[in-house]
């Protein structure tokens, strides 16, 4: 029998050893779910008490409610639900619109029983400061019959009922005649007001609110059914199929969507950039760039979709801005950046996608400045100058400093893990290029190069993250090696850091111990408005992975802790190279099939240090 540690410290039957629930932030609602409303700058762990017929919460997946009146949810492996926090509109689904500071169970449409057979789960808040301001707030569950539950706020149709009226106990969404439950449905999101479903077929269905187009059917005119998202099809110009999406979420006022072809899609609230298709609105209130149905997110350059030219693995989405992690383990930011969301230490909004940048204090440095000498005083408007490189004139020569697209002073690198002598023959080699251009005239002279000796330096990207998660004003990421990195608005602590100041490049966060100080590993994240939650689970001390060959060139991983705990996926498995195979992300108990050149059965044990 386990027990819990509450943030008091007293014990809590109620959650199995294992796998445990820690939040911190802010709590002013009670979302943080561990009894009182004092805000948290270092996680503290949930206690859930003891179910109806004595068995510990057991969590498997968590959601966060964006918003001031912020809510947070909690998926059971029995199928149940939990919800503690805001309950002001009914959005915790026991009945009632008592705040609640623990967790308790979200109960069925009689209100008899626990809500039953979901398989997952979506929490959606309004009352974002500014012109979001408001108080809704409701709730998304889906069962293992396809079906979608929905509770809470209905102000704008988002319960899919076909009715205004607000929920206090789950009902059924219905499909867009009104008539039946929507079926088939395989995943589900929720934000502001609105609410849609993904389908086994691949098609997406949205309802609520529709202000900013975020149901991406061409108009700005609310739903209280389900209705078809109008993606662009095929069939105008070869006869192919239309588009089959296989992921959804959902941001304040935008959604984001991957295909089966891996290219992103997204539709929306447009005014800072983030729908990523390059363009964006003159203010924070502006609507006229809203895409009232999907556009391809595009890539850095602006080219061809972010989707194509990168492989895409996951996508979170933010208040005003979004997120995808690719294949090699880096992330993709773009959209509002005003307290920093972005991660690339600029504070300037982003149209295209760009990256998340390492934390500030490993900014590196070396001796490669060009000096140039000039007859004369001179000086280089920044307007003209390049977009990479912006030249300055102290003592009467021309010093260049290495700025990036966004005029911040670092320099993207091309690639993860390359080297400093690499980044002083790119940077000779694309100063030596630039050198000829008029923008560097002065006087119509041109300057002359006389020596390289002087300080640059950069940043390199953030890397080896397997999981991400977009809240209101922050971000959060997991690395492989199990450490959380959060950037943007700190201002209750929702990034898990002493103090309270922004910030614009990633921070590790202080992560919690098991009660015999065995280090916890990250299993899932969620980020709210101002609060984060995560499901923790002990780090594995050993592990054993097992191949079996399937087919020629394929294999089945099955791996399992040492002393015989249920097994976990592992994230990275590329190849057989042990090298790489370090470090484990706990997930959830099965198989996975990855692409190795090897034959037969292998076994390995391998020793976390």
């Amino acid at each position: 029998m386990g027990a819990c540690l509450a943030a008091d410290g007293a014990a809590h039957e109620g959650q199995r050893a294992g796998r445990t629930v820690w939040s911190w932030g802010g709590n002013g609602a009670g979302q943080l779910g561990v009894g009182d409303t004092l805000t948290r700058s270092v996680p503290v762990q949930v206690p859930f008490p003891e179910k109806e017929d004595g068995a510990f919460a057991d969590i498997v997946a968590v959601a966060a409610g964006a918003g001031n009146v912020a809510h947070t949810m909690a998926l059971d492996a029995d199928g149940t639900v939990w919800a503690w926090g805001s309950n002001s509109q009914g959005q915790l689904g026991d009945g009632t619109r008592t705040g609640r500071r623990l967790p308790i169970r979200v109960l069925n449409e009689n209100g008899e029983q626990p809500l039953r057979n979901i398989r997952a789960i979506a929490a959606a808040s309004g009352g974002f400061p500014g012109p979001d301001s408001g108080s809704e707030g409701h709730s998304l569950a889906l069962d293992s019959d396809g079906t979608v539950w929905a509770w809470g706020s209905n102000s704008n149709g988002q319960l899919g009922d076909g009715t205004t009226a607000g929920r206090l106990l789950p009902g059924r969404v219905l499909d867009e005649t009104g008539l039946r439950p929507l079926e088939n449905i395989v995943a589900i999101a929720a934000n502001n007001r609105h609410s849609l479903a993904l389908d086994a077929a691949g098609a997406v269905w949205a309802w609520g609110s529709n202000g900013h187009g975020q149901l991406g059917d061409g108009t700005r005119v609310r739903r209280t059914l389900p209705g078809r998202v109008q993606f662009p099809t095929d069939t105008d110009t070869d006869g192919g199929p239309p588009v089959r999406i296989v992921a959804i979420v959902s941001a304040l006022y935008h959604i984001l969507a991957q295909d089966s072809d891996g290219m992103l899609w997204s539709w929306g609230h447009n005014d800072r950039g983030q729908v990523g298709d390059g363009t964006m609105g003159s203010s924070l209130t502006d609507s006229s760039n809203d895409r009232l149905r999907p556009v391809a997110v595009r890539d850095s350059s602006g080219g061809e979709g972010l989707g194509r030219s990168q492989r895409i693995v996951a996508v979170a989405g933010g208040g005003r801005h979004s997120y995808a992690l690719d294949a090699a383990g880096l992330v993709w930011a773009w959209g509002i950046n005003i307290w920093g969301e972005l991660g690339d230490n600029s504070g300037r909004d982003r149209a295209v996608p760009g990256y998340v940048l390492a934390n500030a204090d490993e900014f590196i440095a070396f001796d490669l400045h060009l000096m140039a000498s000039i007859e004369g005083p001179a000086s280089i408007p920044a307007e003209n100058a390049s977009a990479v490189y912006v030249a300055q004139q102290p003592d009467g020569a021309l010093h260049f400093r290495i700025f990036d697209e966004r005029g911040a002073k670092v320099i993207d690198l091309p690639e993860a893990g390359i080297s400093d002598e690499k980044v002083r023959t790119l940077i000779r080699n694309r100063l030596a290029n630039l050198w000829d251009r008029e923008e560097f005239m002065v006087a119509e002279k041109r300057p002359v190069m006389t020596s390289i000796a002087a300080a640059v330096g950069y940043m390199r990207t953030l890397t080896d993250i397997v999981s991400i998660a977009g809240g209101a004003g922050h971000g959060l990421a997991v690395t492989s090696d199990g450490a959380i990195w959060g950037w943007g608005s700190n201002a209750s602590g929702q990034l898990a850091v002493p103090g309270s100041s922004n910030r614009l490049t990633p921070v590790r966060a202080q992560l919690p111990a098991g009660e015999d100080g065995t280090p916890l590993l990250p299993v899932t994240i969620a980020a709210g408005n101002s609060h984060s939650v995560a499901i923790f689970a002990p780090a594995p001390r050993s592990l054993i992975l097992e191949y079996d060959r399937l087919a020629e060139g394929v294999l089945t991983l099955i791996w399992q802790h040492s002393d015989g705990a249920e097994g976990v996926v592992l994230e990275q498995s590329t190849s057989l190279d042990l090298g790489s195979w370090t470090s484990v992300s706990p997930d959830t108990a099965g198989r996975k099939e990855v692409d190795l050149k090897a034959a037969g059965t292998l076994f390995f044990r391998l020793r976390k240090p």
